[in-house]
């Protein structure tokens, strides 16, 4: 799937297991977290919760640090976020971490 996938699109794709479906995203920044799929992908984050599937989401840090809603808010409240090469102890708070 692509940028320019619909939100139907990724339904049909959860909807056999979604509870053991992983949905990987590299550079969400360049998605955002407006995007049509948002919506989708915060649902499935919630199907996830307690079974095997899940989001992983790959994004800068400095670009995470201005999304307020969406996949990341909700990543942000479940402090489930993990951060990569962090350059400093504050880059954490992103993420409700530390």
């Amino acid at each position: 799937m692509g940028l320019e996938s619909k939100p139907d699109e990724l339904k049909a794709l959860l909807k056999d297991e979604p509870e053991n479906t992983l949905i990987v995203i590299d550079d969400f920044e360049i998605m955002g977290g407006d995007h049509a799929l948002g919506p989708v992908i915060e649902e499935h984050l919630r199907t996830c919760r307690d079974a095997n599937g899940g989001v992983l989401v790959g994004c800068g840090i400095d670009e995470v640090a201005g999304m307020y809603r969406g996949v990341v808010a909700q990543v942000r409240k479940t402090r489930t976020g993990l951060i990569l090469a962090s350059r400093s102890s504050e880059d954490g708070t992103y993420l409700s971490a530390r």
